[in-house]
Formats: structure tokens, sequence, C-alpha cells
């Protein structure tokens, strides 16, 4: 697994917090059960060689991760994603492994910040 300087965008996650906790704990929880969801279409996708289906689930899950604070998601995905637009799927079996590893890191992390914010 590559580097993450800042696994998580914690600016974007403050300036979320700052509409509320709950907010903020829905937020989490909406974009975990995507990323969860987009992640198994993307396994499905890269076995199938389905490149132009990579293209799409990366995009999404990138722009997402992007919005929503979680930053480590981003690069993978981005090289995912271009993987899909040119039709070469070689080397995805790998970036998809290192995904699945940020996003488990991210889970931690999200879940310790939400913690250190109040929330239950």
């Amino acid at each position: 697994m590559l580097p993450v300087e800042s696994p998580l965008d914690r600016e974007v996650l403050d300036e979320t917090a700052e509409f509320g906790l709950d907010d903020l704990q829905e937020t989490i929880a909406m974009y975990l059960k995507q990323a969860d969801e987009i992640m198994g279409g993307l396994r499905t996708a890269v076995q199938a060689g389905a490149a132009n289906n990579v293209n799409e689930l990366a995009h999404k899950l990138a722009g997402s991760s992007a919005v929503c604070g979680v930053a480590a998601m981003v690069q993978p995905l981005r090289a995912l994603e271009q993987h899909g637009r040119e039709g070469r799927l070689y080397g995805s079996d790998e970036l998809l492994a290192e995904t699945t590893e940020r996003l488990e890191l991210c889970r931690r992390l999200l879940a310790d910040y939400l913690a250190e914010k109040g929330c239950r």
C-alpha cells in the first residue's frame, strides 16, 4: 500500500460537522454504505473485464471520497478510473486491493473522528 500523508481531510470533515453532529454521522454512514456498494461493483467489473463499468464506478467513488473528506481513497480510485477509461485493466486487481485496504483504514479513522467529536 502506498503511503498516505493524511488519510482524512479533516478540514472537509470539520466543515460538515459545523452543520451538526447528526449530519456528520449521517454523511459518514451514507458514504461508507455507498463505498461498500461501489467497491462490490468494482470487484465484479474488474473480474469481468468490464472497463467502462470500472471507469464509471471508480469515478463516482473518487468524487464521493473527495467531497466527504476521505482523501486516501482518491488516488487509487483515479488510477482505476484511468485504467477503465483506457480499456486496460492490467494491474487493476492490485489497485482494487489497495483501495480496499484504504477503505478499511478510513473506516477506522472515521470512527475515531466521530468518537473525538462526541458521537456515539
